[in-house]
């Protein structure tokens, strides 16, 4: 009787072992420890999400935009992990139902808008690559995504 119940803790040991190793194994392969910054699209560019928000910031880039607006929202999640430093000015006053007048004076009638530091207008949901081309983005390293 001792026996068997010996038999049965060791099985139990080894089955607890084994799923503590399947767990780590899942995680490594389905990267829930990742905190990557990029955006990783097959085809595309690896582009540091994180510093391409941050240089828009910088030099004056800004994305004006509406938070009903589905193309401001893909726009901004464009940019992943790096999202909340994505230059972005919400132009809709939700309570009001009306644009706001910053929005407003400086004549924003569609969303989302880019404005260059310069003032020149980018309409409409711009692709990374493109905003990295007329910024003047530069990446120190950029890796084809296969």
């Amino acid at each position: 009787m001792e026996e068997q119940t010996t038999k049965k803790v060791q099985i139990t040991g080894w089955l607890g072992v084994a799923i503590m190793i399947l767990l780590i194994i899942w995680l490594v392969v389905y990267g829930v420890s990742k905190t990557d910054e990029t955006s990783k699209v097959p085809g595309l560019l690896d582009i540091n999400t994180t510093a391409l928000a941050e240089h828009l910031a910088e030099d004056g880039w800004v994305m004006y935009g509406g938070g009903w607006c589905g193309h401001c929202g893909a726009q901004r999640d464009d940019f992943g992990v790096a999202k909340p430093l994505v230059p972005y000015i919400n132009c809709w006053d939700e309570s009001a139902n009306k644009q706001i007048d910053t929005c407003s004076e400086i004549g924003i009638t569609s969303y989302p808008t880019w404005i260059s530091p310069s003032g020149e207008r980018i309409p409409g949901h711009q692709s990374l690559e493109t905003l990295i081309e007329i910024s003047g983005f530069k990446q120190t390293s950029i890796e084809e995504v296969g």
